[in-house]
């Protein structure tokens, strides 16, 4: 496992962050929807959040993923999220694109990477650029190439985003993002220390996987560890079988600031207990595969030590 790297933003994001850590201290004295909100989640995908587009119903194109992974042999930088303040299309698409390019030796995104590209255009199409940006959303937008977050089903705010974690890609096309085991009960938390949600529950958001061309997920109960096997699978959940990527998209959201929206029914799951070793390996792939069996363009792995 390579050794953490951390972007210069850390350095300039450390008095955000530990604002962060104070707000995830504070919602204890709080009601349910204060406790949301101290959380820095939104709900989304329901009333109020449909997008005027079909989000992601057009293929990314043959060239969106190199056909191996022989370059996927990096460290990856984990960055904190800058602030986003309102932002023009071109500023918004440079910052995000920098982030993009910091690591185009992966093949992983299109070359030319652009805004109106297929898949982009649903991501990116509902952005209100007359506003500001909602705090948690910078994690996902400054972190391209982690491919799937872990959260709270229809909240926006990523479980990785309260810890240090270690992201590596190697060469057998799977990237793993690590918890380290002195972080881990941060990590879970979130899904059993809540009044959101029942405890344990959890989905994965993939709007970087979609944006990467990565069209289709499964979880690899056979590599997993933690999961349980029998809650929400079915042949098109993301538990077991395989699940279209298709409703990721940013857009002015309910707390009047650009915001993910976030809800999947069908990438919601369960962990089986509290704090034990843990390990979620998600099988994608840019065309529909025969089954969920089938050998995956990519696997990204999430691993609680």
């Amino acid at each position: 496992m390579g050794r953490m790297i951390r972007s210069p933003r850390a350095v300039r994001t450390a008095h955000r962050c530990a604002s962060w850590l104070a707000a995830i201290a504070l919602v204890g004295c709080q009601g349910r929807e204060d406790r949301a909100k101290a959380l820095g989640f939104s709900e989304c995908g329901s009333a109020g959040c449909t997008p005027g587009f079909d989000a992601g119903s057009d293929g990314p194109g043959e060239a969106a993923v190199a056909a191996s992974c022989p370059t996927w042999n990096t460290a990856v930088a984990v960055n904190p999220g800058d602030d986003l303040g309102v932002l023009t299309p071109e500023q918004f698409w440079a910052h995000r694109s920098a982030f993009v390019q910091a690591y185009a030796n992966l093949a992983l995104y299109p070359s030319p990477y652009l805004i109106t590209g297929p898949a982009q255009s649903g991501i990116y199409g509902s952005i209100d650029w007359s506003v500001g940006w909602l705090f948690v959303d910078p994690y996902y937008i400054d972190n391209p190439y982690l491919l799937s977050f872990t959260n709270i089903p229809g909240q926006v705010g990523a479980a990785e985003s309260r810890c240090p974690i270690i992201l590596d890609y190697g060469p057998d096309c799977t990237a793993t993002v690590t918890v380290p085991a002195q972080d881990a009960h941060k990590w879970f938390e979130l899904f059993y220390d809540n009044t959101i949600a029942e405890p344990g529950r959890a989905q994965l958001t993939l709007v970087n996987a979609l944006d990467a061309g990565f069209s289709y997920a499964s979880i690899d109960l056979a590599a997993s560890e933690n999961v349980d096997a029998a809650f929400n699978a079915g042949p098109s959940s993301i538990v077991g079988g395989v699940c279209p990527v298709t409703r990721y998209f940013y857009h002015h959201g309910k707390s009047g600031l650009n915001n993910l929206s976030p809800y999947d029914p069908a990438t919601v799951f369960a962990l089986g207990q509290r704090d034990v070793t843990t390990r979620i390996a998600i099988k994608l792939w840019r065309a529909a595969p025969g089954s969920a069996s089938a050998p995956s363009d990519a696997t990204f792995v999430v691993r609680i030590d």
